[in-house]
């Protein structure tokens, strides 16, 4: 039986921030901890653990719960990959487009 299949079991979200902003981020079995090399002395590292005891609450982690904890950091400028939040862009957020870092002041209907 594999980690997935087992009750309950963990799932780690976990961040490596640069001047308190996202650059690397992780949902999963393990954290980044386990994956890179962190030097603290340029950035900072958080994780939070969430104890899963169903499929319900697996995939709650990965559909919500992850990403309201994320919410507290905004994305760094030089962040790698995805954002760690919806699909969909919230007021706040930092988005990358076409090289610039915009902050999403407000949103527009479809229709508008």
């Amino acid at each position: 039986m594999g980690w997935l299949e087992t009750y309950p079991h963990s799932v780690f979200a976990s961040v490596i921030l640069v001047d308190n902003k996202i650059m690397l981020w992780k949902v999963g079995e393990y954290t980044l901890h386990s994956g890179y090399r962190i030097d603290l002395s340029k950035c900072s590292y958080e994780e939070k653990e969430f104890v899963v005891n169903n499929d319900d609450e697996h995939n709650d982690v990965f559909e919500k719960l992850s990403k309201d904890w994320f919410r507290q950091w905004k994305m760094h400028e030089k962040h790698q990959g995805g954002t760690p939040f919806d699909d969909e862009p919230k007021i706040g957020d930092t988005i990358n487009i076409g090289g610039h870092q915009l902050e999403i002041v407000s949103t527009l209907k479809k229709g508008s």
